[in-house]
C-alpha cells in the first residue's frame, strides 16, 4: 500500500490494490437517491445524512472531508508532467461530479443563496467566481444551515455548562456523535478486523454491548453471525463491561449470542459461548425457541451435535426434552429428518 502523502499532518488516502485514486461513478443518478431537498435549517440533518450515505457508498466522501485533495499545481519528485496533469484532470472531473450531486440536491432558493455567498467569498479571495470545489460548497452549507458550533465543546471540562447554555444544540450534536460512533463500530465489526474495532472502542464512548443495528444487534452478535472469526469474538468478549451477563445480550428477536451461532451454524462460536455460560443452552428467544431447536431447524448438524454434548445434567435434559420444549424438538427433528438425534 502507498500513501499519497509522506507528511503525517497532511490529509492522505491509502489505496487498496485495484482501487481508483479518484473514483468517478458517473452512472449514478443522485436525484433518485436523495429524496430530501435542502431548503432550510429544519431539513439540514436529514439532507446531510442522505448525502453522506450517497457519498460514502460510492467512495466519494473524501472530496468533502478533505482526504482527497487536489494535486499540487507543481510537479514534485519523479512524477512526469503528463502523469501529473492527468491526475489533476481526474481529480477535477470527480470533484465536479460530487459538486453536481450536492448542488442538484438543493432547492432553487438554497442553490441561489449558497452560490451568492460563495461568489462573494471567492471575490474577496481574488479567485474566479466559478473556481470552487465540492468541499467549498459542503463547508458553506454547513456554515449556513448546520447546527451552531458549541464553543470549545470538545475541550471543555464542564459539559454540564454546555448543556445548560446550549441545550438544543448540545442534544443535536450529541445525538449525531452517538449515531456516528455506532456506525463506525458496526463497520469495524462487520469487517472482522480486531484492530479497527479496538481503535473505535478506544476513541468513542461506546462498548461492545451497545446495540449498533436497527434490530438491536451488538458488536458481539455481528462477530458471531457475520464474521465467524473466533479470535475476534474472544477479544470482544474480553471487552465486555464488568458484571455483564451473556444471557442479557439479546437483539429485538430475543436472540442471544448462542441463538445467532445456531442460526448461521457457527460451531466454534457456540463452543466458546457455552464454555462461558452453559445457561445459554436453555435460553429461549421471543418465539420460545432454544438455540438447539434453532440449529436443528436451520439444518446445522455439526452445531447441533456440539450443543448436545454439553447437555449432561438431569436438569438440563429435563428442561430441553420434556414438556413444550421437548415436543418442539421432536417436531423439528422429524421435519428436518435429523433421525440421528434420537440415537
Amino acid at each position: 500500500m502507498e500513501s499519497s502523502s509522506s507528511n503525517p499532518h497532511e490529509p492522505h488516502v491509502t489505496l487498496e490494490v485495484g482501487e481508483e485514486e479518484y473514483p468517478y461513478p458517473s452512472h449514478v443518478c443522485a436525484s433518485n437517491l436523495t429524496s430530501v431537498k435542502l431548503s432550510g435549517k429544519a431539513k439540514f440533518v436529514m439532507w446531510k445524512t442522505q448525502m453522506l450515505c450517497l457519498l460514502e457508498s460510492h467512495g466519494m466522501s473524501g472530496f468533502i472531508d478533505g482526504t482527497l485533495v487536489s494535486p499540487q499545481t507543481s510537479v514534485s519528485g519523479k512524477e512526469k508532467v503528463g502523469d501529473h496533469q492527468n491526475r489533476h484532470r481526474r481529480w477535477r472531473r470527480s470533484d465536479a461530479l460530487v459538486k453536481s450531486w450536492i448542488l442538484s440536491s438543493l432547492s432553487e432558493e438554497t442553490l441561489g443563496y449558497v452560490l451568492k455567498h460563495l461568489s462573494e467569498k471567492l471575490h474577496h479571495q481574488e479567485r474566479n467566481a466559478s473556481d470552487f470545489s465540492a468541499k467549498d460548497v459542503w463547508d458553506e452549507l454547513q456554515t449556513i444551515y448546520g447546527p451552531a458550533v458549541l464553543p470549545q465543546l470538545l475541550v471543555s471540562d464542564k459539559p454540564q455548562d454546555i448543556r445548560e447554555a446550549w441545550p438544543d444544540q448540545y442534544l443535536i450534536l450529541k445525538e449525531q456523535e452517538d449515531k456516528s460512533a455506532l456506525q463506525k463500530l458496526y463497520r469495524a465489526a462487520i469487517s472482522g478486523d480486531w484492530d479497527s474495532v479496538h481503535a473505535v472502542l478506544k476513541r468513542q464512548n461506546i462498548t461492545v454491548i451497545d446495540k449498533i443495528t436497527n434490530n438491536g444487534n451488538t458488536a458481539l452478535h455481528i462477530a458471531v453471525g457475520a464474521t465467524k472469526k473466533a479470535d475476534l469474538l474472544q477479544k470482544l468478549l474480553e471487552k465486555t463491561p464488568e458484571n455483564t451477563q451473556l444471557l442479557d445480550l439479546r437483539n429485538s428477536d430475543g436472540s442471544t449470542l448462542l441463538h445467532v451461532a445456531a442460526i448461521v451454524g457457527n460451531t466454534e462460536a457456540a463452543d466458546i459461548l457455552v464454555g462461558r455460560n452453559r445457561d445459554l443452552l436453555l435460553a429461549k428467544d421471543n418465539e420460545g425457541h432454544t438455540p438447539l431447536a434453532v440449529a436443528l431447524s436451520n439444518m446445522h448438524t455439526q452445531t447441533s451435535k456440539h450443543m448436545l454434548q454439553y447437555i449432561n445434567t438431569d436438569i438440563e435434559k429435563d428442561a430441553l426434552f420434556s414438556g413444550t420444549s421437548g415436543e418442539e424438538l421432536l417436531v423439528v427433528v422429524i421435519s428436518s429428518k435429523r433421525f440421528w438425534f434420537g440415537k
